[in-house]
């Protein structure tokens, strides 16, 4: 709440409208600052953000609302609003409970598919060039890739035949 004060009593110092404005925000902030905690669910942290975002409209506006009008009202209104856009915003992005999410986070177990590769490569590997060749097309490879990959791990594991 403070945080709060403190910001827009800098801004109200140097306006003419700034005094009211100063005088409304001293005298009613309290009483607003009760209805943005009903509004956010008693959070004081969200309560403060929703004060914060009604009395900055209500200050750009400030010229309007000291001349013709009540202040409190508009700003009572700025606070219900705020409040709904907030709502809205969470429906908009579509956020979800962490439980619905957790469930297409968890990984796979890829061991068995590692396990099946090192085999495939151990077999390939013990085959003579030609028949890597026809294996290789098999599996939808090109047979001058499939000479080269054993050759290719004995030179990455410092072992030459």
């Amino acid at each position: 709440m403070e945080v709060v004060w403190a910001r827009l009593r800098s801004r109200c110092r140097a306006q003419p409208q700034g005094d009211a404005f100063e005088e409304f925000v001293r005298g009613r902030s309290a009483h607003l600052f009760r209805l943005a905690l009903a509004l956010r669910g008693w959070n004081d942290a969200a309560a403060e953000d929703l004060l914060q975002i009604a009395l900055e409209r209500a200050y750009r506006r400030r010229r309007q609302l000291f001349r013709d009008v009540a202040a409190e009202p508009y700003v009572r209104r700025v606070l219900v609003n705020a409040a709904i856009d907030w709502r809205r915003g969470l429906r908009r992005r579509g956020e979800l409970p962490l439980t619905a999410v957790a469930a297409e986070l968890i990984a796979e177990d890829g061991t068995a598919q590692v396990a099946d590769r090192d085999l495939l490569v151990r077999a390939l590997k013990d085959l003579p060039p030609r028949q890597r060749g026809a294996g290789a097309a098999v599996l939808g490879r090109s047979p001058g890739r499939a000479d080269r990959r054993p050759l290719e791990l004995q030179r990455r594991d410092g072992r030459w035949t």
